[in-house]
C-alpha cells in the first residue's frame, strides 16, 4: 500500500510538470523546441521541487500569490509572470530569462543595446564588438 501512495504522489508531481510544459508551449507556441524543456524552471534535465533555478523559484513565488492550484500553471500565468518584474530592477522577467540574468537579484540586469542615429538612420550599438567580413573589428 505504501508503494501505491508513493507512486501516485510521484506520478502527480510528474504530471503537474508535464502540464506546466504544455501550458508554457501554449503561451509561447513559436519558441525554439529546446525552450520547452525542464531546464526552463529547473537546474537539472529532470525537474523536481528541489532543483528549481532562479526562473522556477520566481515563478513559484509569483504563482503562490494567485488564487488557483499552485502546482498547475496556465498559459495566462506564464504570460503574466513574464510581463512582471520579480526583482524590481526595471527588466521584465521575460527579458531576464532571455538575457540569462537572475530574476531574483536586482543587481543582475540584462545589458541593453544602445540605439543611436547616424544620418537619420537608427543603428544599434552592440554590447560587444562584432567582426566584419574581412575578419576585423
Amino acid at each position: 500500500m505504501t508503494l501505491v501512495v508513493v507512486l501516485s504522489v510521484a506520478a502527480e508531481a510528474a504530471w503537474a510538470t508535464i502540464d506546466n510544459q504544455k501550458s508554457y508551449k501554449a503561451a509561447y507556441p513559436d519558441k525554439d523546441p529546446k525552450a520547452y524543456s525542464c531546464k526552463l524552471c529547473h537546474d537539472g534535465a529532470m525537474g523536481n521541487k528541489d532543483n528549481l533555478n532562479a526562473y522556477g523559484k520566481a515563478l513559484k513565488s509569483f504563482k503562490a500569490t494567485m488564487p488557483a492550484d499552485a502546482k498547475k500553471l496556465t498559459a495566462e500565468d506564464y504570460q503574466a509572470f513574464d510581463a512582471a518584474d520579480a526583482d524590481g530592477d526595471g527588466a521584465t522577467n521575460a527579458q531576464e530569462l532571455e538575457a540569462q540574468t537572475d530574476l531574483l537579484d536586482p543587481e543582475s540586469v540584462p545589458v541593453q543595446d544602445e540605439t543611436v542615429k547616424k544620418n537619420d538612420i537608427e543603428v544599434k550599438t552592440p554590447t560587444e564588438p562584432q567582426q566584419t567580413k574581412e575578419g576585423g573589428r
